[in-house]
């Protein structure tokens, strides 16, 4: 049985989870096949898969104010969009007064969330930076 250390992404009810094990030394065992995300791989493939993944922070500077509502609306297409490029939007926030839009992205690469932005409603970020996830 593989052993995977450090962070587990996989799917609860549909939606994309973000598990942290704590400090090492840590690990969990998985059966030799299971379903994340989409269809079921083993856990050799989803272990050589995850280590190709990236969290990245995108933000979106808008003209003006935004509501909860388009931003919703907006990541609800993003969701629609991800699994053709292998990406998983996790969480976004929002600032509707001074339109900013934050949204944190699984991703192989930072060109891989663009994209799923721009296929899912236009709306590219206007900056993206690859983040680690803190204590």
């Amino acid at each position: 049985m593989p052993v995977l250390t450090g962070r587990i992404r996989c799917c609860l009810a549909g939606v994309p989870v973000l598990a942290k094990l704590g400090k090492p030394p840590y690990a969990i065992a998985l059966p030799r096949t299971f379903a994340p995300m989409a269809g079921t791989v083993s856990a050799g493939e989803f272990l050589e898969k995850e280590q190709d993944m990236a969290l990245f922070m995108d933000v979106h500077n808008l003209d003006g104010p935004v509501t909860q509502d388009d931003v919703a609306k907006a990541h609800a297409a993003d969701l629609q969009t991800q699994g053709e490029h292998d990406v998983h939007y996790l969480r976004y926030w929002v600032n509707p007064e001074q339109g900013k839009i934050f949204c944190l992205v699984d991703a192989p690469s930072a060109e891989a969330a663009t994209t799923v932005h721009r296929d899912a409603h236009g709306l590219v970020a206007d900056e993206i930076f690859q983040v680690t996830e803190g204590e």
